[in-house]
């Protein structure tokens, strides 16, 4: 294990003055998820970063370039054939002061990926990974633990870090209310059925568009009849004698 900590590190002795120049971005989203990208001038052989802040909850699977083809700290658990390491699945996050793979939710991670078969074609521009996290600001910096980043030349030029950026989990919805007024009432229920009526098809399946977040009340990334119904049944239970009754549930 201390072996696999230690590959980014030994790398980064190799022939510094040759190294590339990597820049590393980051964006934080209003859907609760936080990307990390980067640009350089040479191919990226491994990169380490560190992640802190509210809470880190998972890691989007899949987001992180193809490229990377190795998570280094979640191989370092596998057993067997090296070769295994290559991986299709696993998570680039893991612990921020040692080795191994994260455990989540923790307010701090770091992100480790390599790249370990034949380059065939330049990656100098790609994902790092999507996080998803709670609310909040975000600070990604180089991990100098396991060594930043290298090419195959060595210890690389890292450009943009410390970065902190903002993640909102996005606005808050008043199910039910498409007005705007924050109370869901006989408008909305009209407003609903006219929206499903005009754009449902023949399936009565609604998309949401701006102004009717509200009208999916089930969930279901579509308003449809049981939206509507659902939506009745609110202001007929709760609406009292002014059929005004607050945001569902």
């Amino acid at each position: 294990m201390k072996k696999v900590l230690c590959l980014l590190a030994v790398l980064a002795m190799a022939s510094v003055s040759l190294a590339g120049t990597i820049t590393v971005t980051a964006t934080g989203n209003t859907d609760g998820t936080l990307d990390i990208a980067y640009t350089s001038d040479t191919d990226v052989l491994g990169l380490a970063l560190t992640v802190t802040g509210v809470e880190i909850t998972g890691y989007v699977a899949g987001s992180t370039d193809a490229f990377f083809d190795v998570y280094i700290d979640y191989a370092s658990g596998l057993t067997g054939d090296p070769t295994g390491w290559v991986l299709t699945g696993g998570t680039p996050l893991a612990t921020i002061d040692a080795a191994g793979e994260a455990t989540l939710p923790a307010a701090a991670v770091a992100i480790c990926v390599g790249h370990l078969e034949g380059i065939t074609t330049p990656e100098t521009i790609g994902m790092v990974a999507t996080l998803e996290v709670a609310a909040g600001d975000y600070t990604i910096d180089a991990d100098t633990l396991r060594g930043a980043a290298v090419d195959a030349d060595g210890a690389m030029t890292i450009v943009g870090l410390p970065v902190t950026v903002t993640v909102t989990d996005g606005p808050d919805v008043c199910k039910g209310d498409v007005d705007g007024d924050e109370l869901v009432t006989v408008s909305d229920i009209l407003a609903i059925i006219a929206h499903v009526n005009t754009n449902g098809g023949t399936l009565g399946q609604a998309p949401i568009i701006p102004g009717y977040e509200g009208g999916d009340v089930d969930g279901d990334a579509l308003i449809t009849v049981s939206d509507i119904l659902a939506v009745i049944s609110h202001v007929n239970t709760n609406g009292g004698t002014l059929g005004q009754a607050p945001c569902m549930e």
